[in-house]
């Protein structure tokens, strides 16, 4: 089990996202089995994320032409990742696109990653700039800001070759570069409008391979392609998957019955269906109150499974006009400005869970979309029987990223880990997971371990930073357990003074009292006082284990004079718990023997043959 120091909490709720809950498994999807100390340890600021909400960048976002309150961002939760204090940095979005104009006001402070050479922005050319303010534009309180911020751009122009015959390998160049610099995600607000149901027809028509097929429809739009050029395409991919999610914009041919053939790839070509999202335009009308949703482009289709959608009807982006470094377009609307909302939601989900592969965050924002405003008609099983509903319109639904950044569950609570791998070694809910201290320990560990956390993890192994305090329970005090206490004196009204120093010298004192043991004790009488030794072994009454061993040996003072004193030293061990203290879950202490070494002494002045004045030390070092 890991630790970590922090300050914070991150599973701010737990949240299942079971929906529609069927039975039905559809792709099941493999889970990173890799075990690490890493993912939310984010405290939610509520006003942080009220802020966000009612700023002017984000109120911005939508266009004059709107007729929804609720702003695309709203829509999506944006604000309550910039309420955990999210913003995408250290992380690179690529944007395959065309027509960047990196001086605008939306981009002039980062350092974009450029491969290659671009066509030229101008006034009604600026499709690229459009689509790398609506994922990272800069939040710097004037115009709009992007989902992701903080994020930096990988920037690739589509439409130029460079030393190629056939664009698809500078696609392969493109994505294979923006792999090499670690982009988290792949935008591609571009593709070719043909439905892919169509293409599967052609292929099994005409005798054709996937790839040829493919080429064959490429060469159709002006693409120069041929079937190895397809395949040198997908190859690319396949490997960028390792690092980033490939996003594609389903087509905005809202006539279409099925996605188009890019957005559709992992049809055609399975060893692409890790880590890729097909993204279309949901719009949201009404107020937060009361909210409608409307499909504004081609459906899911067959790319259903792994699709969804954000809002991108009426809304503002950057522009070039003239020139200047501050204009934005009104009222734009397409696929192309939902697909950088879900790359700029990537981008913030893999700065919260630095443990996630591109396919478990490609899981994660799917198995937490809203469906709710449809009925589903298949269902998608993910890892530890998380599932979640979908249909052929909307995919998975719309784009929630607060719940993305929450506890996934099943059912139950999130685990807690003992060992190094998520999959093989023991698992514990953290509800039933906790450290129960005795009166031994007073408040000593609660205080030591105020800066330490753990890490619980959803079903969808996210891991979630708990404050180990959080699972410490505090026993009372009581007189039983002054002994065992570092240092303190106490005053007896007693007239049995042996009885008195016997009782007091216990180290445990509740096991004392156990029926099921045997204690022995020796004692040497000396001119000067007197030696003794003490041997104790209980069991377990349930069990019939041995539970605690003890071994004690010391000297006395003879019993006839004022001042006595008596030092004892010895080793007590115990089996599953130490001084008391039990573990349950994870921190279970099941089978193990706890060691004790410890000393003792003690000063004794009787003032009258029923009244003594005592004080004593104790002194112990626990393993």
């Amino acid at each position: 089990m890991f630790f970590k120091r922090t300050a914070s909490i991150g599973i701010a709720g737990l949240l299942s996202a079971c929906g529609g809950g069927a039975t039905t498994s559809v792709i099941p999807t493999a889970n990173n089995s890799d075990f690490l100390d890493s993912g939310t340890s984010l405290t939610y600021n509520v006003a942080t994320a009220e802020t966000a909400r009612t700023s002017s960048e984000l109120q911005y976002i939508n266009g004059t032409s709107t007729t929804s309150t609720v702003t695309p961002y709203e829509a999506i939760n944006a604000h309550k990742a910039y309420g955990y204090g999210l913003s995408g940095a250290g992380e690179i979005i690529a944007i395959v696109d065309s027509r960047f104009h990196n001086q605008h006001q939306e981009l002039d402070s980062k350092s974009p990653i450029t491969f290659g050479t671009f066509n030229s922005v101008n006034n009604s050319s600026y499709h690229g700039l459009s689509v790398a303010s609506i994922a990272a534009g800069e939040a710097d309180s004037s115009g709009i800001q992007g989902v992701a911020p903080a994020a930096n751009l990988h920037l690739s122009d589509y439409t130029r070759f460079g030393y190629e015959t056939y664009i698809p390998n500078r696609w392969a160049a493109l994505t294979a570069d923006a792999a090499a610099h670690d982009a988290v995600a792949q935008n591609n607000s571009w593709g070719v409008d043909y439905m892919m149901s169509s293409l599967q027809t052609d292929i099994q028509n005409n005798g054709w391979t996937n790839a040829h097929g493919m080429a064959q429809k490429l060469n159709n739009e002006g693409y120069t392609a041929d079937a190895a050029s397809v395949t040198a395409y997908v190859q690319a991919l396949n490997p960028f998957q390792q690092k980033g999610v490939v996003i594609y914009a389903v087509s905005n041919t809202s006539s279409y019955t099925d996605a188009d053939i890019q957005a559709a790839m992992p049809g055609l070509f399975p060893e692409l269906s890790d880590a890729w999202l097909s993204t279309v335009n949901i719009n949201i009308t009404g107020n937060s109150s009361s909210l409608s949703y409307a499909l504004q482009s081609a459906p899911c289709g067959s790319t259903a499974a792994y699709c969804l959608g954000a809002d991108a009807t009426h809304i503002r982006a950057a522009s070039y006009q003239n020139s200047q470094n501050s204009d934005y377009v009104d009222n734009i609307s397409g696929t192309s400005y939902a697909a950088p909302q879900v790359s700029g939601a990537i981008a913030l989900l893999a700065e919260a869970f630095p443990n996630h592969t591109p396919a478990q965050l490609t899981d994660r924002l799917l198995a937490s979309a809203n469906n709710d405003f449809f009925s589903a008609t298949a269902y998608t099983t993910f890892s530890n029987g998380v599932q979640h509903g979908y249909n052929s319109q909307y995919g998975h639904g719309f784009l929630d990223i607060y719940a993305a950044l929450n506890p996934i569950v099943n059912t139950g609570s999130p685990r807690m880990v003992t060992g190094s791998n998520l999959v093989t070694n023991s698992n514990y809910t953290i509800q039933n997971s906790g450290i129960n201290l005795s009166s031994a320990f007073g408040n000593s560990l609660s205080l030591g371990v105020q800066e330490l956390a753990v890490y619980a993890y959803d079903d969808l192994n996210a891991g979630f930073a708990v404050p180990l305090q959080n699972l410490v329970n505090t026993a009372s005090t009581g007189n039983q357990a002054l002994p065992t206490q570092m240092r303190y004196w106490q005053t007896h009204l007693t007239s049995d003074y042996n009885a008195a120093m016997e009782a007091n010298n216990q180290l445990v004192p509740y096991l004392a009292t156990n029926p099921n043991s045997v204690k022995q004790t020796s004692h040497y009488n000396q001119a000067y006082g007197n030696l003794f030794t003490t041997a104790e072994l209980s069991r377990d009454q349930t069990t019939a284990k041995v539970d605690h061993t003890k071994l004690s040996f010391g000297w006395q003072t003879p019993s006839y004079t004022r001042w006595q004193v008596r030092a004892t030293g010895g080793l007590d061990t115990q089996r599953d718990n130490l001084l008391g203290l039990t573990g349950t879950g994870a921190f279970n202490l099941d089978e193990s023997w706890n060691n004790s070494s410890f000393v003792s002494l003690d000063i004794r002045h009787q003032i009258t043959a029923s009244t003594h004045l005592e004080g004593f030390y104790t002194a112990a070092i626990s393993n």
